[in-house]
């Protein structure tokens, strides 16, 4: 799971690139204004699935991105002065099969999690560019981040 501002500044992936994998991961992205653009990693890589969880009711847009066979459009009632409530949208996610998910995100999302208690293990990593095209990768905490869903019903 990652946020628009994520998206629009790195066009990330969201998938495993390492190592062989039987299954690519389903990609979420909380994009309340709905500015995913239709050229990025996450619309046009097809491999998996991409949820886009938006507050827009810009028809012209969703019909857009929902000629994507692999892209789910949710579309949560309740948000707070014009974001996605986190709260209300883990049980959805849950409905739709997702048990925990793993938050890749910028300073502002990764905080809004904390802020609503959603976070089991968090990590930081940081990355040092270096001459020469060379990354560095600091490991600050545990390598795992998952976010608990909070749900009143079990997950069939």
């Amino acid at each position: 799971l990652t946020g628009i501002r994520s998206v629009l500044a790195d066009n990330p992936k969201l998938n495993v690139r390492s190592f062989p994998t039987l299954r690519q991961p389903a990609r979420i992205v909380l994009d309340s204004r709905l500015q995913t653009p239709l050229d990025c990693h996450l619309v046009t890589d097809t491999e998996s699935p991409t949820v886009i969880v938006t507050l827009s009711s810009d028809e012209q847009r969703l019909q857009a991105l929902r000629t994507f066979e692999h892209i789910r459009i949710i579309r949560p009632s309740e948000h707070i002065n014009g974001r996605i409530n986190l709260l209300s949208l883990m049980p959805q996610l849950a409905e739709f099969g997702f048990g925990e998910v793993l938050v890749e995100a910028g300073s502002t999302l990764a905080s809004a999690f904390l802020k609503d208690d959603l976070v089991d293990e968090f990590i930081k990593q940081r990355f040092i560019h270096m001459p020469h095209g060379v990354t560095k990768v600091y490991n600050i905490h545990a390598y795992l981040s998952f976010a608990s869903i909070p749900i009143n019903k079990p997950i069939s």
